[in-house]
C-alpha cells in the first residue's frame, strides 16, 4: 500500500465531495487503519488477532467512559441503545442523523443498529484503498462489539447485512444473553 502525506490524503478527502464535519470525522481513523495495515502485511494474521483485540478493548474503555459520563444503568438492550444513542454526534454528520440514515432501535434482548448513509470508516477505506473486509473486521466491528460489552460483558454480536458484499447498507446486531439464575 502506497503511503499518503497529509496533502494527498486532504486532495482525496476533497475527491470523495466529503463536507469539512465528515472529514473532521474520518481523519482520526486514518492512524489506526495505516498502522493496523502496516502490521497485517508485516507480521500477517497474527497481526489482525492483536488489532482486533486492541480495538474491543478501546471500544469497551469508550463505552465505559461514556457509561459513566451519561450515567447509564442496567445492562439490558435497551441500555446498549441509550449508550449508542449519545455517541451518535461524535460519530456520524449532522446530514445522516438528521436524514435518519443511522437508525437504533431494540428488538427484545436484540440492540440494532442500521447505517445506510456516511460511514466515517468507509471513507477511510475508500480515502487509503484499503482492504476493506480487513479494516471492518478487525477494526471497527470490535470497536462497537467493545463498546456493547462495557454494558453487558455477555453480549454477541452478529452483523447479518453489510456493505462490504453488497448490501444497501450495514446492520450491526448485539445480542444480550440470557443470564443463568
Amino acid at each position: 500500500m502506497k503511503k499518503k502525506g497529509i496533502k494527498e490524503q486532504k486532495e482525496v478527502l476533497s475527491d470523495l465531495e466529503l463536507t469539512e464535519e465528515q472529514v473532521k470525522r474520518v481523519q482520526p481513523h486514518i492512524p489506526t487503519i495505516t498502522m493496523m495495515l502496516a502490521f497485517y502485511k508485516r507480521f500477517g494474521k497474527d497481526a489482525l488477532e492483536v488489532s482486533r483485540d486492541w480495538a474491543f478493548r478501546s471500544g469497551k474503555a469508550r463505552g465505559e467512559e461514556v457509561k459513566r459520563r451519561m450515567n447509564i444503568q442496567g445492562t439490558d438492550a435497551r441500555a446498549i441503545e441509550t449508550l449508542f444513542n449519545s455517541i451518535l454526534s461524535d460519530r456520524y454528520d449532522e446530514e445522516t442523523i438528521k436524514k435518519k440514515l443511522v437508525r437504533l432501535s431494540v428488538e427484545g434482548n436484540k440492540f440494532i443498529a442500521i447505517n445506510e448513509g456516511f460511514c466515517p470508516i468507509m471513507t477511510a477505506v475508500k480515502m487509503l484503498n484499503a482492504p476493506w473486509n480487513i479494516v471492518c473486521e478487525n477494526y471497527s466491528w470490535p470497536f462497537h462489539h467493545g463498546m456493547a460489552a462495557a454494558i453487558n460483558p455477555s453480549v454477541k454480536q452478529e452483523i447479518p447485512k453489510i456493505r462490504i458484499r453488497g448490501d444497501e447498507y450495514c446492520e450491526h446486531m448485539v445480542i444480550v444473553q440470557e443470564q443463568n439464575p
